[in-house]
């Protein structure tokens, strides 16, 4: 799949990990790992504004996953009410990682 690791990758990335948690504690540091940072949406009344008034852009080009997410969970709500002009070109830009 597109944007997605294997498996395989993962537990090569899983493995590397372990082993610098290793040689930081070896070293004398006690590692710990934090756990991610919350997120939320925001200001979705105001893209839904913006994608109802979209005459004045061209396109829109979506360079994170976060994007994608914040039009489609604004999209879905909103489903039926939204007529996109023929000019209006809508991309996401995948970028993907490759692990050593």
């Amino acid at each position: 799949m597109v944007g997605h690791a294997r498996y395989s990758d993962w537990l090569r990335m899983l493995s590397h990990l372990i082993g610098c948690f290793q040689e930081l504690e070896e070293a004398g540091f006690t590692a710990d790992c934090a756990s991610a940072l919350g997120f939320k949406f925001i200001n979705q009344d105001a893209l839904w504004g913006a994608l109802q008034n979209h005459a004045g852009y061209d396109g829109l080009i979506l360079t994170s996953q976060r994007a994608v997410q914040a039009i489609h969970k604004v999209l879905d709500a909103h489903k039926g009410t939204f007529e996109a002009d023929s000019h209006l070109t809508i991309s996401a830009l995948l970028l993907a990682a490759k692990t050593q």
